[in-house]
């Protein structure tokens, strides 16, 4: 019965790879705004 629940949480894993890239970009984002002003002055 463990098996079977393991095999619910595999599908889970790759959902949430997905909302963790976008989040990734986000941040990237922000870095660049941030690099920008810094290297004007």
């Amino acid at each position: 019965m463990n098996e079977e629940e393991n095999n619910t949480t595999e599908p889970d894993i790759p959902v949430v790879d997905e909302p963790v890239y976008s989040a990734n970009v986000e941040v990237k984002e922000d870095i660049c705004e941030v690099e920008e002003p810094g290297g004007e002055t």
